[in-house]
């Protein structure tokens, strides 16, 4: 057993871990640190505002790189790899100025979410399209080069930009402008940062290619006809609060939900760490025809394991913890938590392993399964809207969510499986 754990600590996918989740760590703190502060800056309409914001935001920005991005983690040659890199920054710039187009739509897109506080804020979705888009594509750069202390770099640098001017203008009074402004500024100083302490890692990309745009567009076209409906039905699903529930229920409750999706952060810290390593390890073992299984079902089982009791601990005093951290009438917001909490364990469960369908070339049925989890979701919230009720809507959703992320569980077994029979069955060919 010794030798064992010791095999596991040192081997090349727990460093690698070990080095995002502890940038992530630090990252993700300083931002859950400051909630405390900014939710006695900004009142739960400013947070629903922020929630909106990012749901269209995110909406474009999904759509901005066509998903062509994971698609930079496969070539095996180098040259490829940069060309696809390249392939990237022309889909955001381009999808940039289609959203920047759209500006003078803003008072008829408003009167549709019934707030106008989002015409202040709409002329900022390019920029933030623009400056996360790009990045996503250098990230899974760095990602297929190994150099995950420039991943964990940029981690730092943006929470800790983003925590500090939040505070700052919270305190200066610009509390309608503050949350979403600071939202743009942190990437946009965090890339600055980056390219002062790293340009030369992104020289290479420089370089001329023989590979076409209409070659690239062609050969990895499963990312944008099948891996990018996957994944925008998955990104309007976890938008339907903000672009569904807002009109009726208001920014306010908007903004109750949208704190209770704080738990998300520490989540995703740690499924993000695990996601980004495994998906390069698993993708390695792919190429050399190597078995996965022991892998993926060792993680599965740690993360099994050691969430059970923090979930069950958060399910049962959620409204009490929050009530002490963010102040008394924040308490609806532990409720939140409360119905929400099955859901967030089987994200946790599930995250690390969401590269699987784009590995195995399984968009297809997790396609089938993201859709009809948009469409359970959309029912869920039309539930709450014909109750006119709210607690309702989210329950429905927490029910939904958990009862998909077994089904993908499922599916992700079973996936791997005929894999292993088919690696099996090549090596006892030879």
């Amino acid at each position: 057993m010794k030798e064992w754990i010791q095999k596991i600590a040192h081997s090349e996918l727990v460093r690698n871990s070990a080095k995002l989740l502890t940038a992530n760590v630090v990252a993700q703190a300083i931002g859950l640190l400051v909630y405390p502060i900014l939710t006695r800056l900004y009142s739960p309409e400013d947070f629903g505002l922020l929630n909106l914001f990012l749901s269209i935001g995110n909406i474009c920005l999904l759509i901005s790189t066509g998903e062509y991005r994971y698609a930079i983690l496969l070539p095996k040659n180098e040259e490829e790899t940069i060309s696809l890199v390249k392939l990237c920054f022309r889909l955001v710039c381009s999808t940039s100025v289609l959203v920047m187009l759209t500006i003078p739509l803003v008072p008829m897109i408003s009167e549709l979410f019934r707030v106008q506080g989002l015409q202040v804020v709409y002329w900022m979705i390019p920029i933030y399209i623009l400056v996360f888009g790009i990045w996503e594509a250098l990230s899974k750069w760095h990602l297929r080069r190994k150099e995950f202390s420039i991943l964990s770099e940029f981690q730092v640098v943006h929470s800790s930009t983003s925590a500090f001017s939040k505070i700052i203008f919270g305190w200066c009074g610009f509390t309608r402008l503050g949350l979403v402004f600071s939202t743009l500024i942190a990437p946009v100083l965090s890339i600055l940062v980056y390219i002062v302490r790293h340009f030369k890692s992104i020289l290479p990309l420089r370089s001329n290619s023989r590979y076409s745009v209409a070659l690239l567009l062609q050969k990895y076209r499963n990312f944008p006809l099948l891996t990018l409906p996957r994944a925008l039905t998955n990104t309007l699903s976890d938008s339907l609060p903000a672009l569904l529930l807002t009109p009726i229920f208001g920014l306010s409750s908007l903004g109750f939900y949208t704190m209770a999706l704080i738990v998300l952060r520490p989540i995703q810290m740690i499924v993000n760490a695990l996601y980004q390593t495994l998906y390069e390890n698993i993708a390695a073992k792919k190429r050399n025809l190597s078995t996965i299984k022991s892998t993926l079902l060792r993680v599965f089982v740690q993360l099994l394991l050691y969430g059970i009791i923090p979930f069950v601990m958060l399910m049962i005093f959620a409204p009490s913890i929050i009530s002490l951290l963010l102040g008394e009438n924040w308490i609806q917001t532990g409720i939140y938590i409360r119905y929400l909490c099955p859901w967030f364990y089987c994200i946790f469960l599930s995250g690390a392993f969401c590269f699987i369908p784009e590995l195995f070339n399984k968009q297809k049925i997790f396609l089938a399964i993201e859709i009809l989890f948009f469409l359970l979701q959309i029912g869920a919230m039309l539930l709450g809207v014909f109750f006119r009720n709210i607690d309702i809507a989210i329950i429905s959703m927490s029910i939904v969510g958990t009862l998909i992320i077994c089904l993908q569980l499922v599916v992700y077994y079973k996936t791997i499986m005929e894999y292993e029979l088919t690696i099996k069955t090549l090596h006892d060919g030879k």
